[in-house]
């Protein structure tokens, strides 16, 4: 079950998760990494992750948290707020770079809602 009420993307050959929230009315995306098992928080050293979707880019800046103690460059979350989400049913794309236990995935494709 994803944390956050979103749709839950298993990456990195399930060792790690990426839920995907998308606020239909506010217009607002935002991405949590977590393990495996969608319990702990994963950190990134990324300042951004760029999503390519329906031929249109996103830059979700990432999010520090003064309740965990993450900042930009060593956080779990990724988001921004764009006029262009606002409305849409589904999200279809893939994110150019992600990084993450060490490693660097590029190219993860990413749905929300998951198809069944």
């Amino acid at each position: 079950m994803a944390p956050h009420g979103g749709a839950l993307i298993p990456i990195a050959d399930g060792a790690a998760n990426i839920e995907v929230v998308l606020d239909r009315e506010q217009g607002e995306l935002t991405l949590f990494l977590f393990d495996g098992c969608a319990e702990n928080s994963l950190r990134s050293d990324l300042a951004s992750m760029t999503l390519v979707c329906d031929n249109e880019i996103f830059e979700l800046a990432a999010r520090a948290s003064g309740l965990t103690g993450e900042t930009v460059g060593d956080t779990s979350e990724f988001g921004l707020v764009d006029e262009r989400l606002k409305g849409r049913e589904s999200l279809s794309g893939k994110l150019a770079r992600v990084s993450l236990l060490g490693s660097t995935l590029t190219d993860v494709g990413i749905e929300c809602p998951v198809p069944e």
